[in-house]
């Protein structure tokens, strides 16, 4: 399980409390992150995550997560993006709001992040299967963007367990026939990749874990023991692994076959 860094404790709060109380929790950074401009440039060097318009350019930006430590089904994902604040930084639009939109990304993650992909990387950045929308505006500068994603995210992802996944996102407001300067996630390109987009993941524990650690073992035997016989109320009883409304030999068997 990966500690979720002490800077991002307040802004990943919200999602630790909506699992079970034994939901075990992965705070996942950005592998890679970047964007792509409506020429099908992308400089894999440009760790700029900016998306909206320039003069007439419009940015879509994307983010690679790896999931090769997850095993378990994944019930919650929120992803968090730092928004950073000052001139020209963040939100910047002569619109009080824009709407900020996740899609999923269906080009090949090798291709994505080697800055190859062209024009296709850039369309398929707001085409498929939607995955969030947010409002954005000025009071988000200087704060970590915090947004749930949705059951086609949870269902992506939990086909993407054990390898890369990416999302895609830009504004679905600007118009790009102004020589507007309409912006979210503006001058990032300096920002500290572990510390400044992740990925709060809430999957289901692992059968006998019963303490919540990620790892079943001796604490855990020693509550299912203690805990042994006809379970006093049925809908929260901890050790019942079976749901029979009884801990005994089955529940035992169970957390021993997930053992280590």
């Amino acid at each position: 399980m990966t500690f979720i860094k002490p800077n991002l404790v307040a802004a990943c709060a919200a999602i630790l409390v909506c699992g079970s109380a034994f939901a075990d929790n992965f705070a996942l950074s950005a592998i890679d992150r970047g964007w792509y401009n409506n020429s099908g440039l992308h400089s894999p060097t440009n760790m700029n995550y900016v998306t909206g318009e320039f003069i007439g350019q419009e940015y879509r930006n994307w983010f690679v997560f790896d999931l090769s430590n997850i095993s378990q089904e994944i019930l919650l994902i929120q992803f968090i993006a730092l928004n950073p604040s000052g001139d020209n930084s963040g939100y910047v639009s002569p619109d009080p709001t824009e709407t900020y939109s996740i899609f999923d990304v269906s080009t090949d993650i090798n291709l994505l992040t080697s800055g190859n992909a062209g024009i296709e990387a850039f369309d398929d950045l707001a085409t498929g299967n939607v995955y969030a929308s947010q409002v954005a505006s000025q009071e988000d500068n200087g704060t970590y963007l915090t947004i749930m994603l949705n059951e086609n995210a949870l269902a992506d992802a939990n086909k993407a367990i054990g390898g890369l996944w990416a999302i895609g996102g830009l504004l679905t407001t600007i118009d790009l026939k102004t020589e507007d300067i309409e912006q979210l996630f503006s001058a990032t390109n300096n920002g500290i990749l572990n510390d400044t987009f992740i990925l709060v993941i809430t999957a289901n524990p692992i059968p006998g874990d019963l303490d919540g650690d990620g790892v079943v073992g001796t604490s855990d035997l020693l509550i299912l023991l203690t805990l042994w016989g006809e379970c006093i109320n049925c809908k929260d009883c901890l050790a019942d692994l079976d749901d029979d409304c009884n801990i005994g030999t089955s529940d035992l068997l169970i957390l021993l076959n997930n053992w280590g």
